[in-house]
């Protein structure tokens, strides 16, 4: 296996190929892409500390991963962090779409996914009740 340098590293980019997603309730599509690693590390605290208060973690953590993978055609994120509160009140069944092809495209696994629905369901503290 060739050893990279630290050039090769920066230059090459490591997202992926944008995978589609039809979302039939927008009447149209987006792409999904590999999130970077402080997405990642970022989805992942702010879903663990929803689970540590006992909160549904599932208030924005579809939002959440919608905003951080979605992308063009050419891998150009679609969404900035001001974009959370209106993306968050968008039709669940889309941002399911969404949540389910990111998961399989970062790498996030059943168990997670798993965990998520558990605390949705019985969760009741802070995080539940509409935004």
């Amino acid at each position: 296996m060739k050893e990279l340098t630290r050039q090769e590293l920066k230059d090459f980019s490591d997202s992926g190929v944008p995978v589609p997603v039809d979302i039939p309730e927008w009447d149209g599509s987006v792409y999904v892409h590999r999130m970077a690693g402080y997405q990642r590390d970022d989805w992942d605290m702010k879903t663990s500390e929803m689970w540590k208060k006992g909160a549904t973690p599932t208030r924005n953590s579809r939002a959440l991963l919608a905003l951080y993978t979605c992308c063009d055609k050419d891998g150009k994120d679609l969404f900035g962090p001001m974009d959370l509160p209106w993306l968050a009140g968008k039709c669940a069944s889309a941002l399911d779409r969404i949540f389910t092809v990111a998961c399989r495209v970062n790498g996030i696994g059943q168990e997670e996914v798993a965990q998520l629905e558990k605390n949705s369901v019985s969760g009741t503290g802070e995080g539940s009740g509409s935004t």
